[in-house]
Protein backbone atom coordinates (compact mmCIF):
# COMPACT_ATOMS: atom_id res chain seq x y z
CA UNK A 1 0.00 0.00 0.00
CA UNK A 2 1.26 3.48 -0.89
CA UNK A 3 2.57 5.16 2.29
CA UNK A 4 1.46 8.60 1.15
CA UNK A 5 -2.07 7.29 0.73
CA UNK A 6 -2.02 5.83 4.25
CA UNK A 7 -0.82 9.18 5.58
CA UNK A 8 -3.69 10.95 3.82
CA UNK A 9 -6.11 8.41 5.30
CA UNK A 10 -4.83 8.99 8.83
CA UNK A 11 -5.11 12.76 8.31
CA UNK A 12 -8.67 12.44 6.90
CA UNK A 13 -7.63 13.97 3.56
CA UNK A 14 -8.61 11.10 1.23
CA UNK A 15 -11.16 11.60 -1.52
CA UNK A 16 -13.87 9.01 -2.17
CA UNK A 17 -11.75 6.98 -4.61
CA UNK A 18 -8.77 6.91 -2.24
CA UNK A 19 -10.96 5.82 0.67
CA UNK A 20 -12.22 2.89 -1.38
CA UNK A 21 -8.61 1.85 -2.10
CA UNK A 22 -7.70 1.92 1.60
CA UNK A 23 -10.80 0.00 2.70
CA UNK A 24 -10.26 -2.63 0.00
CA UNK A 25 -6.66 -3.04 1.16
CA UNK A 26 -7.66 -3.37 4.81
CA UNK A 27 -10.19 -6.11 4.13
CA UNK A 28 -8.05 -8.19 1.77
CA UNK A 29 -6.65 -11.21 3.75
CA UNK A 30 -3.56 -11.20 1.54
CA UNK A 31 -2.48 -7.95 3.20
CA UNK A 32 -2.55 -9.40 6.71
CA UNK A 33 1.18 -9.15 7.35
CA UNK A 34 1.50 -5.71 5.81
CA UNK A 35 -1.34 -4.35 7.97
CA UNK A 36 0.25 -5.86 11.06
CA UNK A 37 3.65 -4.36 10.27
CA UNK A 38 2.14 -0.94 9.65
CA UNK A 39 0.36 -0.89 13.00
CA UNK A 40 3.37 -2.15 14.94
CA UNK A 41 5.56 0.46 13.29
CA UNK A 42 3.07 3.22 14.12
CA UNK A 43 2.95 2.27 17.80
CA UNK A 44 6.72 1.90 18.07
CA UNK A 45 7.22 5.38 16.69
CA UNK A 46 4.58 6.74 19.01
CA UNK A 47 6.34 5.23 22.03
CA UNK A 48 9.61 6.87 21.07
CA UNK A 49 8.09 10.32 21.04
CA UNK A 50 5.47 10.22 23.83
CA UNK A 51 6.19 9.46 27.49
CA UNK A 52 2.57 8.61 28.06
CA UNK A 53 2.46 6.06 25.24
CA UNK A 54 2.35 3.10 27.63
CA UNK A 55 -0.65 4.51 29.45
CA UNK A 56 -2.37 5.48 26.22
CA UNK A 57 -1.73 2.05 24.75
CA UNK A 58 -3.13 0.33 27.82
CA UNK A 59 -6.32 2.38 27.67
CA UNK A 60 -6.67 1.77 23.96
CA UNK A 61 -6.02 -1.95 24.39
CA UNK A 62 -8.97 -2.42 26.70
CA UNK A 63 -11.21 -0.28 24.49
CA UNK A 64 -10.34 -2.48 21.53
CA UNK A 65 -10.87 -5.69 23.50
CA UNK A 66 -14.21 -4.42 24.69
CA UNK A 67 -15.27 -3.73 21.12
CA UNK A 68 -14.20 -7.22 20.12
CA UNK A 69 -15.82 -8.95 23.12
CA UNK A 70 -12.40 -10.05 24.46
CA UNK A 71 -12.64 -8.62 27.96
CA UNK A 72 -11.89 -10.56 31.14
CA UNK A 73 -15.61 -11.02 31.73
CA UNK A 74 -15.75 -13.32 28.72
CA UNK A 75 -12.65 -15.40 29.44
CA UNK A 76 -14.54 -18.27 31.06
CA UNK A 77 -16.92 -18.47 28.12
CA UNK A 78 -14.03 -18.91 25.72
CA UNK A 79 -12.34 -21.44 28.01
CA UNK A 80 -15.51 -23.50 28.02
CA UNK A 81 -15.98 -23.13 24.26
CA UNK A 82 -12.57 -24.55 23.45
CA UNK A 83 -12.87 -27.25 26.16
CA UNK A 84 -16.15 -28.56 24.72
CA UNK A 85 -14.60 -28.91 21.29
CA UNK A 86 -11.47 -30.62 22.55
CA UNK A 87 -9.31 -27.96 20.96
CA UNK A 88 -6.07 -26.71 22.38
CA UNK A 89 -6.59 -23.19 23.63
CA UNK A 90 -4.81 -20.63 21.45
CA UNK A 91 -3.56 -17.78 23.56
CA UNK A 92 -2.00 -14.43 22.89
CA UNK A 93 -1.14 -11.39 24.94
CA UNK A 94 -4.00 -8.96 25.45
CA UNK A 95 -2.09 -6.39 23.45
CA UNK A 96 -2.23 -7.72 19.86
CA UNK A 97 -0.10 -4.88 18.52
CA UNK A 98 3.14 -5.67 20.33
CA UNK A 99 6.15 -7.72 19.34
CA UNK A 100 8.01 -9.89 21.84
CA UNK A 101 10.44 -7.10 22.71
CA UNK A 102 7.93 -4.28 22.61
CA UNK A 103 8.14 -1.86 25.55
CA UNK A 104 4.34 -1.75 25.57
CA UNK A 105 4.05 -5.38 26.69
CA UNK A 106 2.76 -5.72 30.22
CA UNK A 107 3.94 -9.02 31.77
CA UNK A 108 1.18 -8.81 34.35
CA UNK A 109 -1.55 -8.38 31.77
CA UNK A 110 -4.14 -11.18 31.61
CA UNK A 111 -4.07 -13.63 28.73
CA UNK A 112 -7.22 -13.81 26.61
CA UNK A 113 -8.53 -16.55 24.36
CA UNK A 114 -10.11 -15.60 21.04
CA UNK A 115 -13.25 -17.07 19.57
CA UNK A 116 -12.85 -19.77 16.94
CA UNK A 117 -12.32 -18.21 13.55
CA UNK A 118 -11.27 -14.91 15.09
CA UNK A 119 -8.72 -13.36 12.71
CA UNK A 120 -6.01 -10.78 13.19
CA UNK A 121 -7.40 -8.99 10.13
CA UNK A 122 -10.59 -8.28 12.05
CA UNK A 123 -8.52 -6.74 14.84
CA UNK A 124 -6.50 -4.68 12.36
CA UNK A 125 -9.55 -3.36 10.55
CA UNK A 126 -11.34 -2.39 13.76
CA UNK A 127 -8.23 -0.78 15.20
CA UNK A 128 -7.54 1.27 12.10
CA UNK A 129 -11.07 2.39 11.42
CA UNK A 130 -12.14 3.07 15.01
CA UNK A 131 -8.93 4.01 16.82
CA UNK A 132 -5.80 4.53 14.78
CA UNK A 133 -7.17 7.50 12.82
CA UNK A 134 -7.48 9.39 16.10
CA UNK A 135 -4.48 8.06 18.03
CA UNK A 136 -1.71 7.25 15.55
CA UNK A 137 -2.42 10.30 13.41
CA UNK A 138 -1.76 12.48 16.45
CA UNK A 139 1.18 10.62 17.98
CA UNK A 140 2.97 9.40 14.86
CA UNK A 141 1.89 11.12 11.67
CA UNK A 142 1.26 14.42 13.40
CA UNK A 143 4.87 14.49 14.59
CA UNK A 144 6.20 13.53 11.18
CA UNK A 145 4.15 16.27 9.62
CA UNK A 146 5.71 18.90 11.85
CA UNK A 147 9.20 18.10 10.60
CA UNK A 148 8.92 16.70 7.08
CA UNK A 149 5.50 17.23 5.54
CA UNK A 150 3.92 20.68 5.85
CA UNK A 151 0.17 20.93 5.51
CA UNK A 152 -1.28 22.18 2.23
CA UNK A 153 -4.16 24.41 1.25
CA UNK A 154 -6.09 23.60 -1.91
CA UNK A 155 -8.46 26.03 -3.63
CA UNK A 156 -10.78 24.43 -6.19
CA UNK A 157 -13.43 25.84 -8.53
CA UNK A 158 -16.20 23.99 -10.34
CA UNK A 159 -17.62 24.70 -13.79
CA UNK A 160 -19.18 28.15 -13.78
CA UNK A 161 -17.13 29.33 -10.77
CA UNK A 162 -14.22 31.75 -10.45
CA UNK A 163 -12.24 32.57 -7.34
CA UNK A 164 -9.94 35.48 -6.40
CA UNK A 165 -7.25 34.70 -3.84
CA UNK A 166 -4.85 37.07 -2.06
CA UNK A 167 -1.74 35.26 -0.82
CA UNK A 168 0.26 36.12 2.29
CA UNK A 169 3.01 37.87 0.32
CA UNK A 170 0.54 40.24 -1.38
CA UNK A 171 0.33 38.30 -4.63
CA UNK A 172 -3.09 37.94 -6.25
CA UNK A 173 -4.47 34.88 -8.03
CA UNK A 174 -7.66 34.70 -10.09
CA UNK A 175 -8.62 31.04 -10.49
CA UNK A 176 -10.73 30.19 -13.54
CA UNK A 177 -13.53 27.64 -13.49
CA UNK A 178 -12.81 23.90 -13.12
CA UNK A 179 -9.32 24.59 -11.75
CA UNK A 180 -7.35 24.00 -8.56
CA UNK A 181 -4.40 25.67 -6.84
CA UNK A 182 -2.30 24.00 -4.14
CA UNK A 183 0.28 25.60 -1.84
CA UNK A 184 1.82 24.88 1.56
CA UNK A 185 0.49 26.54 4.70
CA UNK A 186 3.93 28.07 5.27
CA UNK A 187 3.80 29.77 1.85
CA UNK A 188 5.89 32.93 1.79
CA UNK A 189 7.98 32.03 4.82
CA UNK A 190 10.73 30.05 3.10
CA UNK A 191 9.46 29.81 -0.48
CA UNK A 192 6.62 30.80 -2.81
CA UNK A 193 5.71 27.58 -4.63
CA UNK A 194 2.30 26.71 -6.05
CA UNK A 195 0.85 23.80 -8.05
CA UNK A 196 -1.85 24.54 -10.63
CA UNK A 197 -4.35 22.41 -12.52
CA UNK A 198 -6.55 24.34 -14.95
CA UNK A 199 -6.20 28.08 -15.53
CA UNK A 200 -5.23 31.04 -13.37
CA UNK A 201 -4.00 34.61 -13.70
CA UNK A 202 -1.20 35.66 -11.34
CA UNK A 203 -0.22 39.15 -10.18
CA UNK A 204 3.04 38.57 -8.35
CA UNK A 205 4.32 40.73 -5.51
CA UNK A 206 8.01 41.41 -6.02
CA UNK A 207 10.47 39.62 -3.73
CA UNK A 208 13.87 38.89 -5.32
CA UNK A 209 14.90 36.70 -2.38
CA UNK A 210 11.93 34.34 -2.83
CA UNK A 211 11.11 33.59 -6.47
CA UNK A 212 7.45 32.92 -7.25
CA UNK A 213 7.14 29.44 -8.77
CA UNK A 214 4.09 27.85 -10.38
CA UNK A 215 4.26 24.19 -11.46
CA UNK A 216 1.68 22.78 -13.86
CA UNK A 217 1.91 19.61 -15.98
CA UNK A 218 5.56 19.18 -14.84
CA UNK A 219 6.40 22.64 -16.21
CA UNK A 220 7.69 25.33 -13.85
CA UNK A 221 7.18 29.08 -14.37
CA UNK A 222 9.35 31.40 -12.24
CA UNK A 223 8.72 35.11 -11.75
CA UNK A 224 9.72 37.94 -9.39
CA UNK A 225 7.36 40.89 -9.90
CA UNK A 226 5.18 39.88 -12.82
CA UNK A 227 1.66 39.24 -14.08
CA UNK A 228 0.95 36.24 -16.26
CA UNK A 229 -1.67 33.68 -17.20
CA UNK A 230 -1.24 29.88 -17.16
CA UNK A 231 -3.59 27.32 -18.65
CA UNK A 232 -2.71 23.68 -17.97
CA UNK A 233 -4.86 20.67 -18.87
CA UNK A 234 -3.61 17.52 -17.07
CA UNK A 235 -5.76 15.26 -19.29
CA UNK A 236 -4.25 16.43 -22.60
CA UNK A 237 -0.91 17.62 -21.12
CA UNK A 238 -1.56 20.97 -22.82
CA UNK A 239 0.25 23.95 -21.24
CA UNK A 240 0.20 27.63 -22.14
CA UNK A 241 1.82 30.54 -20.30
CA UNK A 242 0.99 34.10 -21.43
CA UNK A 243 3.03 37.00 -20.01
CA UNK A 244 1.30 40.34 -19.39
CA UNK A 245 4.03 42.25 -17.51
CA UNK A 246 7.56 41.67 -16.24
CA UNK A 247 9.59 38.58 -17.09
CA UNK A 248 9.27 34.87 -16.51
CA UNK A 249 11.49 31.85 -16.96
CA UNK A 250 9.89 28.52 -17.90
CA UNK A 251 11.27 25.00 -18.12
CA UNK A 252 10.08 21.41 -18.26
CA UNK A 253 11.30 19.22 -15.39
CA UNK A 254 12.96 16.89 -17.93
CA UNK A 255 14.87 19.83 -19.48
CA UNK A 256 15.83 22.07 -16.56
CA UNK A 257 18.93 23.29 -18.39
CA UNK A 258 16.85 24.58 -21.33
CA UNK A 259 14.80 27.42 -19.85
CA UNK A 260 12.65 29.74 -21.99
CA UNK A 261 12.38 33.47 -21.28
CA UNK A 262 9.27 35.49 -22.10
CA UNK A 263 8.70 39.24 -22.47
CA UNK A 264 5.25 40.91 -22.28
CA UNK A 265 2.98 39.90 -25.17
CA UNK A 266 4.67 36.52 -25.64
CA UNK A 267 3.28 33.14 -24.70
CA UNK A 268 4.84 29.70 -24.55
CA UNK A 269 2.79 26.68 -25.58
CA UNK A 270 3.61 23.04 -24.84
CA UNK A 271 1.40 20.50 -26.61
CA UNK A 272 3.28 17.28 -25.86
CA UNK A 273 6.71 15.68 -25.99
CA UNK A 274 6.82 15.48 -29.78
CA UNK A 275 5.85 19.10 -30.44
CA UNK A 276 7.86 20.55 -27.56
CA UNK A 277 7.63 24.27 -26.76
CA UNK A 278 6.43 26.91 -29.20
CA UNK A 279 6.78 30.64 -28.48
CA UNK A 280 4.31 33.04 -30.14
CA UNK A 281 2.64 36.42 -29.63
CA UNK A 282 -0.87 36.57 -28.23
CA UNK A 283 -3.89 38.89 -28.19
CA UNK A 284 -4.27 40.33 -24.66
CA UNK A 285 -8.02 40.73 -24.94
CA UNK A 286 -8.58 37.21 -26.25
CA UNK A 287 -6.33 35.54 -23.70
CA UNK A 288 -6.95 37.58 -20.54
CA UNK A 289 -10.51 38.93 -20.72
CA UNK A 290 -11.86 36.02 -18.67
CA UNK A 291 -10.29 37.39 -15.47
CA UNK A 292 -12.39 40.56 -15.82
CA UNK A 293 -15.64 38.64 -16.27
CA UNK A 294 -15.65 39.01 -20.05
CA UNK A 295 -16.28 36.24 -22.59
CA UNK A 296 -14.36 37.17 -25.72
CA UNK A 297 -14.58 35.28 -29.01
CA UNK A 298 -12.33 36.15 -31.94
CA UNK A 299 -12.69 33.98 -35.03
CA UNK A 300 -13.44 31.02 -32.79
CA UNK A 301 -14.96 27.85 -34.20
CA UNK A 302 -18.25 26.61 -32.79
CA UNK A 303 -16.76 23.86 -30.64
CA UNK A 304 -14.18 26.22 -29.10
CA UNK A 305 -17.05 28.56 -28.21
CA UNK A 306 -19.12 25.70 -26.77
CA UNK A 307 -16.20 24.56 -24.59
CA UNK A 308 -15.82 28.07 -23.18
CA UNK A 309 -19.52 28.39 -22.46
CA UNK A 310 -19.68 24.98 -20.75
CA UNK A 311 -16.96 26.00 -18.30
CA UNK A 312 -18.25 29.55 -17.88
CA UNK A 313 -21.85 28.66 -17.06
CA UNK A 314 -21.48 25.10 -15.74
CA UNK A 315 -23.73 23.54 -18.40
CA UNK A 316 -23.52 20.69 -20.92
CA UNK A 317 -23.95 21.24 -24.66
CA UNK A 318 -25.16 18.88 -27.34
CA UNK A 319 -24.67 19.91 -30.97
CA UNK A 320 -27.03 18.31 -33.48
CA UNK A 321 -25.77 17.88 -37.06
CA UNK A 322 -22.17 18.69 -35.98
CA UNK A 323 -20.83 17.91 -39.47
CA UNK A 324 -22.15 21.31 -40.61
CA UNK A 325 -20.06 23.20 -38.07
CA UNK A 326 -16.82 23.22 -40.08
CA UNK A 327 -18.30 24.97 -43.10
CA UNK A 328 -21.09 27.27 -41.89
CA UNK A 329 -20.64 28.03 -38.20
CA UNK A 330 -17.01 29.03 -37.66
CA UNK A 331 -15.48 32.51 -37.23
CA UNK A 332 -17.56 33.34 -34.18
CA UNK A 333 -16.86 36.83 -32.80
CA UNK A 334 -18.29 38.61 -29.81
CA UNK A 335 -17.67 40.19 -26.42
CA UNK A 336 -19.98 39.55 -23.46
CA UNK A 337 -19.54 41.00 -20.00
CA UNK A 338 -21.63 39.59 -17.16
CA UNK A 339 -24.27 38.38 -19.61
CA UNK A 340 -26.64 35.47 -19.03
CA UNK A 341 -26.20 32.30 -21.08
CA UNK A 342 -29.54 32.95 -22.76
CA UNK A 343 -28.42 36.39 -23.95
CA UNK A 344 -25.09 35.07 -25.22
CA UNK A 345 -26.79 32.29 -27.21
CA UNK A 346 -29.41 34.71 -28.52
CA UNK A 347 -26.71 36.91 -30.05
CA UNK A 348 -24.68 33.98 -31.38
CA UNK A 349 -27.70 32.22 -32.90
CA UNK A 350 -28.82 35.42 -34.63
CA UNK A 351 -25.36 35.95 -36.12
CA UNK A 352 -24.73 32.34 -37.20
CA UNK A 353 -28.27 31.12 -37.93
CA UNK A 354 -28.68 28.15 -35.58
CA UNK A 355 -31.42 27.34 -33.08
CA UNK A 356 -31.02 26.34 -29.46
CA UNK A 357 -32.92 25.24 -26.36
CA UNK A 358 -32.00 25.38 -22.68
CA UNK A 359 -33.42 22.81 -20.26
CA UNK A 360 -31.90 23.04 -16.81
CA UNK A 361 -28.18 22.41 -17.22
CA UNK A 362 -28.57 20.97 -20.74
CA UNK A 363 -28.22 23.09 -23.89
CA UNK A 364 -29.04 21.72 -27.34
CA UNK A 365 -27.86 23.51 -30.49
CA UNK A 366 -29.35 22.52 -33.83
CA UNK A 367 -27.38 23.47 -36.92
Amino acid sequence: MNKLLIRKFFKKQCNEEELQQVYAWLHDPKNNEEVTALLKNSWHRASDSKAQADTDMEKLRYRILEKLDLTENHQEVYDEEFSLQGTEKPIFEANPLTSENNDFKNPAAPVFKPKIGFSWLRVAAVIIILEIVAFAAYHYLGNAQETTAPAYTVKTTLDGQKYTLFLKDGSKVILNSNSSLRYSDDYGETSRDLILEGEAFFEVAENPEKPFRVTANNITTVALGTSFNIMANPQTNMFRASLATGKVKIWHEDEKDSAHLLVPGEELVFAGEQEGFNKTLFDFKERLSWKDGIIYFHESDLFEAVEVLEKWYGVEFEVLNPEKADTDYNNINGEFKNESLSNVLKVMSFAKGFTYSITGKKVVIKL
